[in-house]
Formats: C-alpha cells, structure tokens, sequence
C-alpha cells in the first residue's frame, strides 16, 4: 500500500484544570526528523512522546508540538515565612536599640528580605498530565496515519490510471 508523506493529526487533553492541544504533522523526509516541543510542565514525558512517534513513522520529517494557551496556567502565589520575618523584626529591634537607630522596618522591605517571601508553583497531577498526554499523542499520530494511508490511497488511484 502506497501512504504519503504528508499528514496532520490534532488531539487534545485536560488535565489538572488545563487544556493542552497536541498537533503533529509530516512532512516528506528522506529520514525520520523528529522534533517535540513540550510545555516544562510536561518536559519529563519527552523521551515517551519521542518513542512513540517513531514507533509509528519510520520516516518524514515529523514536528511533534503540545501547547498550553497562554495564561492557562495556574498563577504562582505567594508564600510567607511569618517566623522569618519576624527574626528580622526582632534583630532590627534589637540592633535600634543597641546602637540608638531607627527601627523602621516596612512591609515592602520586609517583603524583600532573603526567605520572607517565595513565589509557589501551583502543583499539576503527574499521573494525569502522564495519561492524557501519552492518550493524545497516540490520538494525533493514529490521525495523521490515517490522512497519510488516505492520499496514498488517493495517489495510488491515480498512478494506476
């Protein structure tokens, strides 16, 4: 059976209240030339994402890409260290009094001491992401195989006319 070098297959997940769309397409390639763009949540799956692709596409140049929309992603919040902060209220304390300075210590500067304040990474279920992800990319290459297996066949009809 004749298959073209050509093809493009979609699918998409959701995970952790996120939405990633994965697309891959083919190209006509002499060689397998794969490409796979992952969001940093999803960079440790690569080597998975990877092998499967050439289980599937033994040739073709072959960008594979998983995109999260922009500002999808949970916000970061902010952590703080109420008993670092206070250490640094108590030492200035202590310092004012010690050596006769002012003990002004405001909130922003508070704030931007080493340890007071951190900015925390919402957690994403791995087992989830893991799952749809390797779901999706199956999806999407079975998509594009099936374009791919349609115009060989279309080509084939064609030759043999």
């Amino acid at each position: 059976m004749i298959r073209s070098m050509t093809g493009f297959g979609r699918a998409s997940f959701e995970a952790g209240g996120l939405h990633f769309d994965v697309e891959v397409r083919c190209l006509n390639s002499r060689h397998i030339d794969l490409s796979v763009r992952l969001p940093k949540a999803l960079s440790a799956f690569e080597a998975e994402v990877r092998a499967l692709v050439q289980k599937t596409f033994a040739r073709g140049q072959t960008p594979l890409s998983v995109a999260l929309p922009p500002r999808a992603a949970p916000p970061p919040w902010l952590e703080l260290d109420l008993d670092v902060a206070d250490r640094y209220v108590e030492a200035a304390r202590r310092l004012s009094e010690r050596h006769g300075l002012a003990a002004d210590l405001g909130a922003a500067e508070l704030l931007a001491l080493p340890s007071v304040a951190r900015l925390v990474e919402s957690e994403l279920p791995v087992e989830a992401l893991h799952e749809g992800l390797l779901r999706a990319v199956r999806e999407a290459l079975a998509s594009a195989a099936a374009m791919r297996a349609t115009e060989g066949k279309a080509l084939e009809r064609e030759l043999r006319g």
